[in-house]
């Protein structure tokens, strides 16, 4: 896991995997992880239609690259303005 999701600034759609929430009194984390395996968070998301999100749901959304940074010396990317557009749900197999 070398690489963050794209470049500062980049808005772009991303399918991500969203590993787990992180659930604190003033603010929830979500961390979620592509294909690849690359590692990005975000703290709100654009859910218009109050789709349900649970872990190890697939999503498609669409947001802003807005920061790299280590987490555990691993790359992870920071996204804002991020929008859902579909939650594909989970892999069959799992």
């Amino acid at each position: 896991m070398d690489q963050y999701l794209g470049p500062l600034k980049h808005r772009g759609r991303f399918f991500l995997k969203l590993k787990k929430r992180l659930t604190f009194p003033a603010f929830t984390i979500h961390v979620l992880v592509n294909r690849h395996g690359n590692e990005a968070t975000f703290y709100n998301i654009k859910n218009e239609n109050n789709v349900v999100i649970d872990e190890g749901d697939c999503i498609a959304v669409t947001a802003t690259v807005a920061k790299h940074k280590k987490y555990k010396g691993e790359p992870q990317t920071y996204l804002n303005r991020v929008v859902l557009l579909e939650n594909k749900g989970k892999l069959s197999a799992e």
